[in-house]
């Protein structure tokens, strides 16, 4: 079946749209979109884009970089949280093993460093 564009919202590019239907068709005949009611569903919920801080065009081509059969406003949350903590210090430190507790406690390797540059002993 042929999936006609005619009726997209403004605020989607059909670029983007035809590319999320290729996307589709490329992950198989199971998964390619079957009717025009399935696409047009699809491109209302990237119409709620503004829930994740993205554009509809931005959330489109986010879930087809994560190779993602359909959009889904709560994984993308997740997924962009995940990727805000893990680009964080914390986060990092967090995926390297630590806990933000170890952290406070100078359970890291960083905290020796940290607890001299921030030692205010010497003002009493």
């Amino acid at each position: 079946m042929k999936i006609s564009l005619l009726h997209l919202s403004e605020e989607i590019s059909p670029d983007v749209a035809q590319e999320f239907i290729d996307h589709r068709a490329g992950m198989g005949k199971r998964y390619a979109f079957k009717t025009q009611g399935a696409f047009d569903r699809q491109m209302k919920i990237a119409l709620k884009s503004h829930e994740v801080g993205m554009t509809p065009d931005a959330l489109i081509e986010f879930t087809i970089d994560q190779n993602w059969q359909g959009i889904n406003i709560s994984y993308t949350k997740n997924k962009v949280n995940n990727m805000m903590l893990a680009e964080s210090s914390v986060g990092r430190q967090i995926i390297n093993g630590n806990t933000p507790r170890a952290i406070e406690n100078g359970k890291t390797r960083e905290a020796p460093i940290r607890r001299q540059l921030t030692n205010t002993d010497w003002v009493n």
